[in-house]
């Protein structure tokens, strides 16, 4: 048996949607803007590798991070982290720099925004990686849009972060998408 939903809660989806919508194309046109703006350096070289999460799936990822040298040994790596786990990350050997991000100020907070999108956007990359399941439209995905990187690889992920035309969207600002197995 399905109960009905209560009449507030539904005007407060209602709400919520709205603005998740209004937030997105914001973002979407301000970001638009930024990165038609800032150059990319004429040959883009170097890897990026985007991890926005929390630290106990850095920790847990950290043997695949290890990997990235053996696969790109004479690359710059850059890792684009999380700002609350990124001084740990500064002290592994596995890239030559660490790029922190405060995940609250990339969404809430544009001129902060600004500065991070053109700091990533003009270091040049030749290839981005986003090794997130979950992807978040308006913190990874954008990042990865950012680095103008000629490869961009993710995953196919999941809606537990975004909308579905969110997904769809941010899908195609990557060059390929990897399916994830279950």
């Amino acid at each position: 048996m399905s109960w009905p939903m209560n009449p507030e809660i539904k005007l407060i989806r209602l709400w919520q949607s709205g603005y998740q919508f209004f937030v997105t194309i914001i973002t979407f046109i301000f970001d638009t803007c930024v990165l038609t703006f800032v150059r990319k350096p004429a040959h883009p070289k170097g890897l990026a590798i985007v991890r926005l999460d929390s630290i106990g799936d850095f920790i847990l990822w950290l043997d695949v991070a290890k990997e990235f040298r053996n696969l790109y040994p004479n690359t710059k790596i850059t890792l684009i982290a999380n700002q609350m786990w990124s001084c740990l990350a500064k002290l592994l050997p596995y890239w030559d720099e660490v790029i922190p991000v405060d995940r609250k100020k990339l969404t809430r907070n544009l001129t902060y925004r600004f500065k991070t999108l053109k700091q990533i956007r003009s270091l040049g990359f030749k290839t981005a990686i986003h090794p997130l399941l979950s992807r978040e439209y308006l913190r990874g995905d954008c990042l990865i849009r950012a680095t103008g990187a000629l490869h961009k690889i993710g995953f196919t992920g999941d809606l537990n972060n975004m909308t579905s035309w969110q997904k769809e969207i941010s899908d195609k600002w990557y060059s390929q998408l990897i399916p994830a197995t279950t």
